[in-house]
């Protein structure tokens, strides 16, 4: 007798949003998505302005998204909810106590991913995906960090990760007074902080990547609601689609040209990303540039695959 499928939820609390992903999860390891949330929540606000905590505005906005995910875990029928939590929390000197908030809204306990299990959760679930890669590069952008990572469907070769994340480059290089932002000092910026992290060890391979994967989470509906081309052309049914890098710089010139609360026609389904599309597409356009790639996948993917993933590697 078939015993029914696991229904699992992974909540991701990140600097910028809050992700929602559910589950079943079959005796073979197959996974059938249920229902995906996300929610601007900006946890991150104040650790982006030099602050060294969360805020109590920032604390409640946060909260009140998790309630209503705890409410659709119930009504969804979940039977286990899997919690991480990543940038936003690392660096809160009130860690433990944002921490015992969310848990106890929860009714779960919380992992916060270092930088380099956030790295190799996203690229874990890419990898595993598109075996058909001989060697494949990933970068996740979140809202407090960047995850870029190189390897093969069987390892990771190289990996790092940097604090450009779209609401930290926001704060970071945005005129307070006229609203402007300083997008020279900004890619020198991301350039910088990639070449002090190391990025130079992934291009001294003499076998370079097919590939630059882009999450997390929206990417690929992001890039068909932009109009980006896009082809057919990809490694597998969840990363069937193929973009070139040169097609990104395009859509990012033309972001950059509409003011701030003039963006959200672009991508209608999630308005909110579009406040930091630029940032997002400007790590990818300089990530792919340094590494010698060409051809971009968008993913929907994100971290809770590769968590997905990592479970399931381990049950017997």
């Amino acid at each position: 007798m078939t015993a029914s499928p696991e229904r699992i939820a992974i909540v991701d609390i990140g600097s910028l949003r809050a992700k929602l992903t559910i589950f079943d999860v079959s005796e073979r390891h197959n996974l059938k998505y249920i229902d995906r949330q996300r929610s601007l929540t900006n946890l991150g606000r104040d650790l982006a302005r030099g602050e060294r905590s969360v805020g109590q505005e920032a604390l409640a906005d946060t909260l009140q998204t998790l309630r209503d995910y705890r409410a659709c875990c119930a009504s969804a029928g979940v039977g286990r909810i899997v919690a991480i939590a990543t940038q936003a929390i690392r660096e809160a000197v009130n860690q433990r106590e944002v921490l015992y908030a969310f848990e106890d809204v929860l009714g779960t306990s919380i992992e916060i991913l270092s930088k380099e299990r956030e790295a190799d959760c996203f690229f874990r679930a890419v990898a595993d995906d598109c075996r058909s890669l001989p060697r494949v590069a990933t970068i996740e952008v979140g809202g407090g960090s960047v995850q870029l990572a190189v390897g093969t469907s069987e390892r990771i070769e190289h990996k790092l990760s940097v604090r450009t994340g779209t609401a930290v480059l926001l704060k970071r290089f945005t005129d307070e007074a006229t609203g402007e932002e300083n997008y020279s000092a900004l890619a020198h910026y991301i350039a910088q902080e990639l070449e002090q992290a190391g990025v130079g060890a992934f291009c001294q391979d003499s076998v370079k990547p097919t590939a630059l994967v882009y999450g997390s989470s929206c990417m690929k509906d992001f890039l068909c609601a932009a109009g980006v081309p896009v082809r057919a052309t990809g490694p597998s049914a969840n990363h069937d689609l193929t973009s070139e890098v040169s097609e990104l710089e395009t859509l990012y010139q033309e972001i950059k040209q509409i003011p701030m609360p003039g963006r959200g026609h672009i991508f209608p389904a999630d308005p909110s990303f579009m406040v930091g599309a630029d940032k997002s597409l400007l790590n990818v356009i300089i990530a792919a540039r340094i590494l010698g790639v060409e051809t971009i996948v968008p993913s929907n993917f994100s971290i809770s695959e590769g968590l997905i993933v990592d479970n399931l590697q381990r049950t017997p």
